[in-house]
């Protein structure tokens, strides 16, 4: 079945929201994620979020952006994708990163992926393009919910007192 992608459209956001949610713990909704790129829009240029539908349904999605932790690095675009169904259809994923990269009108010299490592089995299409992995990071999250500030009061204190200045 042929693959068509294009720029993502706003009719496209409610399944947008449902392919992010259902790759991702921390959910969308479809106005949430049309707003992310609408700011993404108004301070990066090269900002595009593309969609890749076949059969009439959504297979993949991908953005590209110049702009990463709000650093530009001449040369340099990130790739986000995320593809329906990992196992089963990995050609729009190579093709909508392609895509995305053809469509900057600059000198794209290095195409960078920033991808959790829980999510790396369902990205095998990156090393299809020649993606290699440069570093590993590490993210943490703290549940306010149930974290018990009332522990950690002493911490300032004891800071302050081995030196430490919070201004």
């Amino acid at each position: 079945m042929p693959v068509h992608i294009r720029l993502a459209e706003a009719g496209d956001y409610p399944s947008l929201a449902d392919l992010h949610n259902s790759h991702n713990p921390f959910e969308l909704t479809a106005e949430q994620l049309r707003r992310f790129d609408h700011r993404s829009e108004s301070v990066d240029p090269h900002f595009r979020r593309a969609v890749a539908v076949a059969g009439g349904r959504l297979v993949a999605a991908g953005e590209i952006r110049a702009r990463w932790a709000d650093t530009v690095q001449p040369g340099r675009y990130w790739v986000a994708a995320q593809l329906a169904d990992p196992a089963g259809c990995q050609g729009p994923g190579v093709q909508l990163v392609s895509w995305l990269a053809a469509s900057i009108r600059a000198d794209v010299r290095e195409l960078a992926a920033c991808i959790r490592s829980d999510y790396l089995s369902r990205m095998p299409w990156l090393l299809k393009l020649g993606f290699t992995e440069r570093f590993v990071s590490w993210g943490a999250h703290l549940d306010l919910t149930t974290f018990d500030f009332a522990a950690q009061e002493a911490v300032p204190k004891r800071l302050e007192d081995a030196g430490y200045r919070f201004v």
